[in-house]
């Protein structure tokens, strides 16, 4: 099987709702895989770079874009000539919660999240 078949929508959807059932349950699925993010950031979120990952056990080359907005996008451009991928799934709600308070957090310091922020990220 060419490297990019593993990668379906149905996948991408699998392992979005794998994140947890509530807000807090992604955030410790999260903190259990060591990824952190920049709020606001649709490339570079907790989210998108956790499916970066999971993408990098099939793909452990080339450009991967992934983009975290009202869905989540894989965009795939094989080096060894598979071609060009494109996938998408909706964000579970657990997901979008997270996604919610990590990105627009209002409470005092700490912040809800603070431990998933980049470090150095200002």
């Amino acid at each position: 099987m060419p490297i990019n078949e593993a990668i379906t929508d149905q996948w991408l959807a699998h392992v979005l709702s794998k994140l947890g059932n509530t807000h807090s349950a992604v955030a410790a699925r999260l903190r259990t895989a060591l990824v952190t993010g920049r709020p606001g950031d649709p490339c570079t979120c907790p989210i998108a770079r956790y499916v970066l990952a999971r993408v990098r056990a099939h793909v452990p080359s080339g450009p991967v874009l992934v983009t975290v907005t009202d869905k989540v996008f894989v965009d795939i451009d094989a080096p060894s000539g598979d071609g060009y991928r494109s996938v998408s799934a909706a964000v579970p709600e657990p997901v979008t919660e997270f996604i919610t308070a990590f990105d627009y957090d209002d409470h005092d310091e700490p912040r809800l999240y603070g431990d998933l922020i980049e470090p150095g990220f200002a």
